[in-house]
């Protein structure tokens, strides 16, 4: 709740600045005029309600681990955390720095998740949280849950269906 609450109002600041200096921006998809667009107002509801979410899920996988391995599995959430929030920053500045790189960064991680769960709530709000601030909370929780559907996917369906194939090549 501390947690949640924290991202609560870091998002109620960050309105409250944009409000009062420049207007609370509205972010279009795919950054065209002519796509639906999503005012950082959703970000007020919407932002805490994904981190109370995520953070609930995060604790539920804690409770299910060994109870000798629950610093490690603390720490692997810690640093995958850390890892995707950079991850979206760096993204992030790439993309209103006008380079290509984003789209590159991307399939990247979807290669990726084929060797690491990436699907994991603590990757998702990594991801979401470091691209809030360039744009806004409603479009990097769309983009993250439809690649997090890919990567869940990847992971869980198509790894295992290639270990299989290759388990069954062997004998």
């Amino acid at each position: 709740m501390i947690i949640t609450g924290m991202v609560a109002l870091l998002m109620w600041m960050h309105l409250a600045w944009d409000y009062f200096h420049e207007g609370v921006p509205t972010h279009y998809v795919l950054h065209r005029g002519d796509l639906p667009g999503f005012s950082s107002w959703w970000g007020a509801l919407t932002l805490p309600a994904l981190t109370w979410f995520l953070l609930y899920r995060i604790q539920r996988r804690m409770r299910r681990s060994v109870p000798g391995e629950r610093f490690t599995t603390r720490k692997a959430i810690v640093w995958g955390f850390v890892r995707t929030f950079l991850f979206g920053v760096l993204l992030s500045i790439l993309f209103t720095l006008g380079s290509s790189l984003p789209g590159v960064m991307m399939i990247g991680l979807v290669a990726i998740s084929f060797f690491i769960p990436v699907y994991h709530a603590e990757y998702l709000l990594g991801f979401v949280l470091g691209m809030t601030y360039t744009f806004g909370p409603v479009l990097p929780m769309l983009f993250g849950a439809v690649f997090w559907a890919v990567f869940a996917l990847n992971y869980r369906v198509i790894r295992e269906g290639v270990f299989f194939m290759i388990e069954r090549v062997r004998r």
